[in-house]
């Protein structure tokens, strides 16, 4: 499902549900779509990140996770943890390539 994933596909405020732990989910919403500034020739997509926040009560950390989208369905993706840039959330990003 991520292969047919491209930079239309998501949209600011939308909301992913992430599973974690013994059916535990955390609401992460996106606050950023952006294409990559490098180019790569012979990809099927043009390669972009999403930049998600959430509230800083629970700390998600680096790995795949099954995650859940109203427009896209139930799928599995990797994110990260990046570096609070306000203080006030969390935040993680998704590279797609």
């Amino acid at each position: 499902m991520l292969e047919n994933f491209t930079i239309g596909t998501f949209s600011v405020g939308d909301v992913f549900k992430v599973f974690y732990g013994e059916g535990q989910h955390v609401e992460i919403t996106l606050v950023q779509v952006s294409a990559s500034k490098f180019k790569i020739p012979n990809l099927k997509r043009e390669p972009f990140f999403l930049v998600f926040s959430s509230n800083k009560e629970i700390w998600i950390e680096t790995g795949c996770y099954s995650m859940e989208q109203e427009k896209v369905g139930n799928f599995e993706m990797a994110i990260t943890p990046t570096a609070p840039l306000d203080g006030k959330f969390n935040y993680y990003e998704a590279v797609f390539s």
